[in-house]
This record gives structure tokens, C-alpha cells and sequence, in this order.
């Protein structure tokens, strides 16, 4: 199984390279967290600083990829002691063991492809939970991008499945944190291979691959969706997308084709993005692209049950 492949390949940062899932970045150096009892109701937090979650690690001023720890206290009602609970976490970037009252209760890993996409969802069994205080504590894996707990405020809460939704614990708000790991900034995969065959970042490989075989064929209009990894960098659209539908429309020689454009809207933890933040660059691209249309998406995924590498909720042609 690829996923379980372990050849070693290299260093970064000194953190051993890896094959697998998330080949050329940082292996998962080991839990010593758990041993520190950073899970333990007991261990003292007071020299922790705090974090507001849901959001991105980086956004809290901790710009690197590794490992951290979220720490919770919750008050669980007399009602509901002993009872089999639902923890809702919505999403860890990437990878993360989960905690409650020092005991794993759930996580995901390596031999879950896009990791990230899945909304983190776990039950508490029955007889783990107390009245009183009870402590949830989540490790989180981030070999390259941003980390950390991610959704919407919402959908992270705590309580039984037959409780209404405005009667769970909400979970969002300060978390203590601590660093275990630290691998420095990682270079994404795209940046490390060298331009050429095989990079699709190379400048001429997905012209030349995907669009030059159509331009014999005649074509009414297309639908473009951005992308996400640049989404901190919205300005260069200001340049690229325009220049981009002009090569496009001369190598069809057909006139001003129709594009429709997606435009990923601001999620309320995505605030280490610039979703949305640029509308009169997207009004300047309309204006000299015409006909040009943009449509907003939301970029949420599918249900737990159908993760989606396409988190494009909505495109039309109008």
C-alpha cells in the first residue's frame, strides 16, 4: 500500500522526509506530548498561552509547519454523565490524535487521503464522561501549508446526538496551546521539484497539456475555478486572469468567448487567506473581459460521508 510506504528520503530541518501520503514533507517525529500528559485532566496550563479556534496556527502569529496541542476545559451537566457524547471538531489540517479526559477517542492520519477535507467527528463512549470538568485535548499535524483547527464556529460543539443543537457545549472560542514540534517554514511540494515534466507548476505544462489539445475544436465558453493555494496572493489576478482570457480567446480565434469565473467567498476561519478581499479587482477583470461573468462558491466540502478534493459548492453560467 503506498500509503504505508516508509523509505526514508531525506531530512528537512533535520525532521526525517518520508514516502507516503504527504511524500517530501515531514514525517511525524512521535508523540511525546501524550507522555508530558498533555492530555491529563491534571496538567497545569496556566504557562500555556491560548489561541482562538477555530483558525489557522499561522494567523495566531506561529509561522511554521509541526505539531501542536489544544487544550479545552468543558463543564459537563450531571444529566449528561456517563453518557455517550458527540465531539464535533469539524476540520484538523492536517493530521490529529484526540483526547478526552487522557483518553483517545479519535484522530486521523496518514491512511486518510486529504485528511484535511474530513470533519473531525467523534464519540465519546459511554462512562467517559464526568459531571463536572473534563478535559479535551487535540494534536495537530501539519506537515506544509497552514495548521490547525479549522470550520465553522457552529459546528463545534460537544453533547449527546438527542440534544438540539442550541443545547450542546460550544467549543468555539480560547484554547490553550502548546508547541511540540516546530519544522520551520516547508517549502510546498510544487517548490521543490524542479520545473519540468512531471511539476504541474512548471509555466508551460498545463497549457500545453490540458488546453493546447482543444483549440482545434470550437468552444462556446468555459468555466474557471481558481484554485486555492494562491488565494493569499488575490492581487495578481488584477494581471494574470485577464491576461490569461486574452491568450485563450486569440488561440481560438472565435471572438469574446463567454468565461464564467468562481470566486471563493471569506469563510469565518479562513482569515489566513484573502478570499473575497479583492472584489474591485474582480469588477476591473469584467469590465476589460467582457462577456465575463463571476460567480461566488463557497468552498465547503461535501458531507462527512463524501469528502471532496473539489470544495466548489456551486459554479453556473448565467
Amino acid at each position: 500500500n503506498h500509503l504505508h510506504r516508509r523509505n526514508q528520503l531525506g531530512l528537512v530541518n533535520g525532521i526525517e522526509l518520508r514516502e507516503g501520503e504527504d511524500k517530501h514533507y515531514p514525517a511525524d517525529p512521535g508523540n511525546v506530548g501524550h507522555g508530558r500528559g498533555w492530555a491529563a485532566p491534571a496538567t497545569d496550563t496556566r504557562d500555556w498561552k491560548t489561541m482562538r479556534v477555530p483558525g489557522y496556527w499561522q494567523s495566531a502569529g506561529l509561522d511554521f509547519s509541526g505539531i501542536v496541542w489544544f487544550r479545552r476545559e468543558v463543564e459537563i451537566p450531571a444529566k449528561w454523565a456517563g453518557r455517550e457524547l458527540t465531539l464535533n471538531l469539524c476540520y484538523c489540517d492536517k493530521h490529529d490524535t484526540t483526547n478526552f479526559n487522557n483518553v483517545p477517542v479519535g484522530g486521523m492520519g496518514r491512511e486518510i487521503p486529504d485528511a484535511w477535507l474530513w470533519p473531525r467527528i467523534y464519540k465519546i463512549p459511554d462512562g467517559l464522561a464526568k459531571p463536572g470538568r473534563n478535559t479535551i485535548a487535540v494534536r495537530v499535524y501539519s506537515y506544509a501549508y497552514a495548521g490547525g483547527i479549522m470550520g465553522s464556529t457552529m459546528d463545534l460543539n460537544l453533547g449527546p446526538d438527542d440534544v438540539a443543537l442550541s443545547e450542546r457545549i460550544p467549543l468555539a472560542g480560547n484554547w490553550h496551546y502548546q508547541v511540540e514540534h516546530n519544522f520551520g517554514k516547508i517549502q510546498p511540494l510544487s517548490l521543490q521539484q524542479p520545473p519540468g515534466p512531471g511539476n504541474p507548476n512548471s509555466p508551460y505544462i498545463l497549457f500545453h497539456s490540458m488546453i493546447a489539445p482543444l483549440i482545434p475544436y470550437a468552444i462556446r465558453g468555459a468555466i474557471w475555478y481558481q484554485g486555492e493555494s494562491n488565494a493569499d496572493r488575490a492581487a495578481e489576478y488584477h494581471t494574470l486572469f485577464p491576461a490569461m482570457i486574452r491568450s485563450w480567446r486569440d488561440a481560438w480565434a472565435q471572438g469574446d468567448t463567454v468565461l464564467v469565473g468562481s470566486d471563493c467567498v471569506p469563510q469565518p476561519a479562513a482569515v489566513h487567506y484573502a478570499w473575497g478581499n479583492n472584489p474591485q479587482c474582480n469588477l476591473y477583470i469584467m469590465r476589460v473581459c467582457r462577456p465575463l461573468h463571476f460567480e461566488p462558491i463557497t468552498g465547503r466540502g461535501r458531507p462527512a460521508q463524501q469528502p471532496s478534493q473539489n470544495q466548489a459548492s456551486r459554479v453556473k453560467l448565467v
